[in-house]
């Protein structure tokens, strides 16, 4: 659950200078002393607080909690620095390019992965920020989409590259050839649908679901279609688990349709907002 304390409620940009400040090694009474002079933070305790301003104890139990989560991230990111860094060095020393690149996308998958393991904990992200979690969240579903969409038309543009060199043509309409097309259009959709503003949060983690959708038909399913170059049989073992994937992730797309009303995290956000 996300933290609901007097420094979990600051504004975004003004908890990172109190974090800094308990960085540099600021004594308490004068970080306190600060804080309670400046606008968003008085403006915080009269909205939440009833004008009571942070006390000591407020600044201990954030400097256990909030703050060390703070330092936790950006030892993270530091790492992730010097996981590019290295990327770097590998090129300019003659290294592979791909070994770099997944040097790169590695490192930020494991950051994502932590990010989204916290958010869905109550953890760093989301320190009491009104939706500063789905943001984040949103963000890394966003970015894998840019990657994905990248990725997909390079791959498929490749793979045309091949064909007209291995068999004469760079397009033939083979199911594999339209289901890696099916992939790179199903992120350009979603990609322009949240750049048109039709999808927000909510929407475009349904389309990045239903993608998986696509990318299992694309992957699996044409394979089992029996026509084209790519056709590898008709499996019975792998058709009841690739049409319950399928279904599964249909159904969360449902899902995340339900009103905000019906879900426990909004209910409880709802709940501590009005007390």
């Amino acid at each position: 659950m996300a933290r609901q304390g007097k420094f979990s409620r600051l504004p975004h940009e003004l908890r990172e200078k109190v974090n800094v400040r308990l960085l540099d090694g600021e004594p308490a009474a004068t970080l306190l002393e600060w804080l309670n002079k400046q606008p968003a933070a008085r403006k915080t305790w009269d909205t939440y607080f009833n004008g009571d301003a942070a006390t000591p104890q407020n600044l201990s139990a954030w400097r256990d909690g909030g703050y060390t989560e703070w330092l936790s991230r950006r030892e993270r990111a530091e790492n992730l620095r010097t996981l590019q860094a290295f990327a770097l060095d590998l090129a300019k020393s003659g290294g592979s390019i791909a070994d770099g690149a997944a040097a790169i996308i590695g490192g930020r998958i494991l950051v994502a992965l932590e990010d989204a393991t916290e958010a869905a904990g109550g953890g760093a992200v989301g320190e009491g920020d009104d939706g500063d979690a789905s943001e984040s969240l949103a963000r890394m579903v966003y970015g894998v989409v840019c990657f994905a969409t990248l990725f997909s038309f390079t791959g498929t543009v490749l793979g045309g590259i091949w064909a007209d060199q291995s068999w004469g043509r760079f397009w033939g309409w083979d199911p594999k050839e339209n289901g890696a097309l099916l992939i790179v259009l199903w992120c350009a959709v979603t990609l322009h649908a949240r750049w048109g503003g039709f999808i927000r949060q909510r929407g475009l983690m349904a389309m990045a679901i239903f993608g998986n959708v696509i990318t299992a038909f694309s992957w699996f399913g044409v394979n089992m279609l029996g026509v084209g170059l790519h056709s590898y049989g008709f499996m019975d073992k792998a058709f009841p688990w690739l049409v319950g994937f399928m279904i599964s992730q249909v159904a969360l797309v449902v899902v995340c349709q339900l009103p905000l009303a019906r879900w426990r995290s909004f209910r409880s956000q709802a709940a501590v907002t009005s007390h």
